[in-house]
């Protein structure tokens, strides 16, 4: 859902990008939304067409949850082979602090997540989306069209940071890890 997002963001950067995803339907709304054309269709259990060491970044924002359980080590092991050395893995991670949806097949511990990227060096690792009823207070405010006047905004923006960014791992449910290739 927010492939695109970055994909934009990077493209602005001059930098190449090459995006993967399962579904049509996402790979036709990341090339709208992106203006990127290598975006193709592809199981990260299975990466036929890319070669190895031919990556410096790869971001897995928020997909690693609908891999089955079964797969994740595989997909895992292909990012790790599609890497260059020192290539940095960036991914978005569901924990154990959130309710599963029907679309995911798991979500994940501290420590699970740590065994899963245990051949890579973790340098970053932060929590974000503290679960409790104020942060679903404040989400329900800044969806507020009045929200967008800027002073308002300006206001509740330091609160909303407080809530929603570096929040305790274990309160969090969003980890993001940012790992490097060993």
């Amino acid at each position: 859902m927010w492939g695109w997002f970055f994909i934009s963001k990077i493209l602005k950067s001059n930098n190449s990008v090459y995006g993967i995803d399962y579904s049509k339907r996402a790979i036709l709304l990341a090339k709208i939304m992106s203006g990127c054309e290598h975006i193709t269709q592809e199981d990260l259990t299975n990466i036929n067409n890319i070669k190895n060491n031919s990556f410096d970044v790869i971001t897995n924002i928020a997909v690693i949850e609908h891999i089955k359980p079964k797969f994740v080590k595989k997909v895992i092991d292909n990012f790790y082979n599609i890497l260059r050395k020192d290539g940095l893995l960036i991914m978005a991670i569901p924990t154990d602090n959130l309710k599963l949806p029907k679309k995911h097949f798991q979500h994940f511990s501290i420590n699970r997540i740590r065994n899963m990227l245990k051949d890579f060096e973790i340098l970053n690792m932060y929590g974000c989306h503290r679960k409790s009823y104020i942060f679903k207070f404040i989400c329900r405010i800044f969806s507020n069209p009045w929200i967008k006047i800027p002073i308002i905004y300006k206001l509740l923006n330091p609160i909303y940071d407080l809530f929603y960014k570096n929040c305790n791992l274990n309160k969090a449910s969003i980890v993001v890890v940012i790992c490097r290739k060993k």
